[in-house]
């Protein structure tokens, strides 16, 4: 149950962080308004990297919020520390029970 309402709280927070583009709108005509020659990559690249960082930095404080116990401290034993190279040396192979 927890996994369905993180995925439409994603969904709602990534609408949110679509706001990085009316943020790179702003530094773009700011940057770019008067200029009479300009990188056109250049706001396209800036309206990545903003976009980028604002939803991995919304991901992260929200499921954080939402799934407080999974975005806490990985338990030992489980598969999540299992998705790391170097955690996978220290995770047990089989539980402790």
């Amino acid at each position: 149950m927890q996994l369905l309402v993180w995925i439409f709280v994603m969904r709602i927070v990534m609408l949110i962080a679509s706001a990085a583009y009316f943020i790179n709108s702003f530094i773009a005509k700011a940057k770019y308004g008067n200029a009479d020659e300009m990188n056109y990559e250049a706001p396209l690249t800036s309206l990545v990297w903003i976009t980028s960082i604002v939803s991995i930095g919304l991901t992260y404080v929200v499921s954080s919020l939402i799934i407080p116990d999974s975005a806490a401290a990985p338990r030992s034993g489980g598969s999540w520390p299992r998705s790391f190279p170097a955690a996978r040396s220290r995770a047990p192979s089989s539980p402790s029970w």
